[in-house]
């Protein structure tokens, strides 16, 4: 029902029209990550593939040869960073739909959309539920099969791989997190079947999450990949502390004084904040009148590392294992 009513949509050009939470099974289904990418990628294409075609072995086959494509391409490090991605995965989705008896132009183009989007979708519709996937399937399918059909291809086509290319591009990043014992526990399991278990410490230890930032769209922009206790939680601690020193600077901080940044960061309805503006200056040895703007990277780095320290960031216990083998 779900991938039929996908795919009616994708033909007429109505895909808007689907609601996300009655593609949400299938699209759980569809990316599920196995601990190896190729692998994972064929098996959730396969069974793409053959849903959507009403039972189609032969489409079931060409899903999981995109798949896989897909699943090996999409982790690979580029040099060129999301352009040449988009680029080398666009020519993939190409080379499938032609193969498929579409258009290469039609499904290179989905794919380099997709590719192209996949970090705005992750950041204005954050989470790993499978509502929040289908939408942002959603939307990557009908934006690639819109660039498609401008560009003289099919609307079906373009849309399809560009789903395709998002559904991948989740998998790549696919990271669960579990808050147990009322959040004196994060269980965070990665992609390729590791899992970390954080237990003790200090609560901004355990989310990885040196400066206590709220789970906001920018903390979700910045790697943030799930919330507990009213914080983000983010993979690692090298992610949490750059997302730190990105939000001081963005336009709202650089326009403000070091005492005034603090103010913000940490209100008075909320922290003492004379206190910590006082223990940020003793840290980093700079003027509480010091602009924002005119700070080097290594004086917010100081900053950043003085946020981590007031934050009360203590070491606990961790215990890794695997689910898979690799």
């Amino acid at each position: 029902m779900a991938w039929s009513a996908i795919m009616t949509s994708l033909k007429t050009g109505h895909l808007k029209s689907v609601k996300c939470g009655q593609i949400g099974s299938t699209l759980t289904v569809v990316t599920y990550y196995t601990g190896n990418p190729v692998a994972g990628g064929a098996a959730g294409g396969f069974v793409a593939g053959f849903i959507a075609s009403g039972g189609n072995f032969r489409a079931g086959l060409s899903g999981a040869a995109m798949g896989a494509a897909m699943g090996y391409f999409g982790g690979l490090n580029y040099s060129g960073g999301a352009l040449e991605k988009g680029a080398v995965e666009g020519v993939v989705g190409g080379a499938i739909s032609e193969a498929d008896g579409g258009s290469f132009r039609a499904g290179f183009t989905g794919a380099f959309v997709s590719a192209a989007i996949s970090s705005p979708l992750e950041g204005d519709i954050s989470g790993e539920s499978a509502g929040a996937v289908a939408e942002r399937t959603v939307i990557a399918a009908v934006a690639g099969g819109t660039v498609s059909e401008i560009d003289g291809g099919s609307f079906a086509n373009g849309a399809w791989s560009a789903a395709f290319q998002q559904l991948f591009n989740e998998a790549e990043h696919a990271v669960t997190v579990k808050v147990l014992a009322k959040g004196k526990v994060v269980e965070i399991i990665y992609a390729d079947g590791s899992v970390e278990v954080r237990v003790g410490g200090s609560m901004s230890w355990r989310n990885n999450n040196p400066g206590n930032l709220r789970p906001t769209k920018f903390s979700y922009r910045h790697g943030a990949i799930g919330k507990n206790g009213g914080f983000a939680v983010f993979p690692n601690a090298a992610l949490g502390k750059a997302a730190l020193a990105a939000l001081l600077r963005t336009s709202t901080y650089k326009s403000l004084t070091l005492n005034g940044a603090i103010s913000r960061y940490a209100p008075p309805s909320e922290n003492n904040t004379s206190a910590y503006q006082n223990f940020v200056r003793h840290q980093t040895g700079l003027g509480g009148n010091s602009s924002m703007s005119t700070l080097t990277d290594a004086q917010i780095n100081s900053v950043v590392n003085a946020i981590q320290v007031h934050e009360h960031w203590t070491s606990g216990d961790v215990l890794r294992e695997h689910l898979w083998p690799l």
